[in-house]
C-alpha cells in the first residue's frame, strides 16, 4: 500500500523537494508504528518484571551453591581418593568376555535346532 501511494505521489510530483511537512500517509504509518513500538514494550516490560524476580532468585540460588561448594569441596576431594582407591582394588575383577561370546554362540546355534522341534 505504502509503494502504490508512494508511485502516485511521485507521479504528481509530491513531495517537493523543499517540502518540510511529511504526506498524511507517512505521517500515519510513523504513528502507527509508534504505537505499536509502545504496546511491544509495555508487553516486554511486563514478562522482564516477571523475568526479573526469577533471575534474581536463580542468582541467589547460584550463589548460594558456589558457597556450599566451597564448603564441601574437601569432602569431595576425600570422595573423589576414596573412589579411586576402591576402583583401584576392584578392577582386575575376574571376567571373561571370550567365553561368553563361546557360550552365547554356542546357545543360539542350539537354539535353531530347539525351535524346529
Amino acid at each position: 500500500m505504502a509503494k502504490r501511494n508512494g508511485r502516485i505521489d511521485g507521479k504528481k510530483g509530491i513531495p517537493t523537494i523543499d517540502q518540510n511537512i511529511y504526506p498524511f500517509y507517512e505521517q500515519d504509518l510513523k504513528n502507527t508504528y509508534e504505537a505499536s513500538i509502545q504496546i511491544l514494550t509495555r508487553e516486554w516490560q511486563k514478562k522482564d518484571r516477571g523475568l526479573k524476580e526469577d533471575y534474581c532468585k536463580t542468582c541467589a540460588t547460584a550463589n548460594n551453591l558456589k558457597e556450599r561448594i566451597k564448603e564441601k569441596g574437601l569432602d569431595y576431594k576425600a570422595a573423589s581418593d576414596a573412589r579411586d582407591k576402591f576402583s583401584d582394588a576392584f578392577s582386575h575383577m575376574h571376567t571373561v568376555p571370550k567365553a561368553y561370546w563361546v557360550l552365547f554362540v554356542f546357545l543360539a546355534l542350539c537354539e535353531f535346532p530347539m525351535n524346529s522341534l
